[in-house]
């Protein structure tokens, strides 16, 4: 929509980055001759006269991608991690965007029809720390675990969260309930990080020392009691 003719170059690059989709790097940006941009659009004569201006149409076309059932992907703040869970009944795929509440998680899967926590699922995207990340390996968590797990990591701050890469590197936990375990009880371990690029070869992990001093062996520390777990679900209102 143009609504001022004044300033030729400028509407030639509006118009640049609406047809690009509202994004053009830098560089190609200040080398746009705008003002021959303009004048071709507006030597086009594809343009309509209105109330408000005189409106061109950038060749964009609507497609309808909300199903009444599912929301489609879209992220708005990057998750921890984003979970694709097909839907055999809907025939299309349920989004999870974690850490989310249990009430959002319920509500999304019984949109698509999908009514337990065993739903086979893919792992579409993760933000997650490099080495829990790496440490997860295949997707056979269950998803309220895998939720407990980025809301535990969620509440850590940047070098907390150095601190926990640290620690999954040393106590090696085989499932997403050890890492939340991890996570939630980061105060049982000392860590000490290198300074950035200092390797030496007496190091406990590549990111620094690490000491355990907690009182629980470390594979119990990393299984959640089943009397806590119960407490967590009642208060969040879930499902067991």
């Amino acid at each position: 929509m143009i609504t001022d003719f004044s300033d030729l170059e400028q509407i030639g690059k509006d118009h640049s980055m609406n047809i690009n989709g509202g994004s053009i790097p830098m560089e190609e940006y200040r080398a746009l001759d705008g003002q021959s941009i303009a004048l071709d659009l507006i030597q086009s004569g594809a343009g309509v006269v209105t109330p408000y201006g005189v409106a061109y149409d950038n060749g964009m076309k609507l497609v309808q991608v909300y199903s009444g059932l599912s929301f489609p992907q879209y992220l708005y703040n990057a998750p921890l991690l984003t979970l694709g869970v097909p839907s055999e009944q809907a025939a299309e795929t349920a989004w999870l965007y974690l850490p989310a509440s249990r009430q959002q998680i319920d509500r999304t899967l019984r949109r698509a029809g999908i009514t337990n926590d065993d739903a086979a699922y893919f792992v579409e995207d993760d933000t997650l720390p490099s080495e829990v990340s790496r440490m997860l390996g295949c997707p056979d968590d269950p998803i309220p675990a895998l939720n407990r797990m980025c809301c535990a990591i969620s509440a850590l701050n940047a070098d907390e969260v150095k601190k926990l890469e640290a620690v999954v590197l040393m106590a090696q936990p085989q499932d997403a309930e050890g890492i939340c375990q991890l996570a939630e009880n980061l105060g049982q371990f000392d860590f000490v990080p290198l300074p950035d690029g200092q390797t030496r070869e007496h190091e406990i992990t590549e990111l620094g020392y690490v000491a355990y001093h907690g009182t629980l062996a470390l594979d119990e520390l990393m299984r959640e009691d089943p009397a806590e777990q119960y407490q967590r679900e009642q208060g969040m209102g879930g499902l067991a």
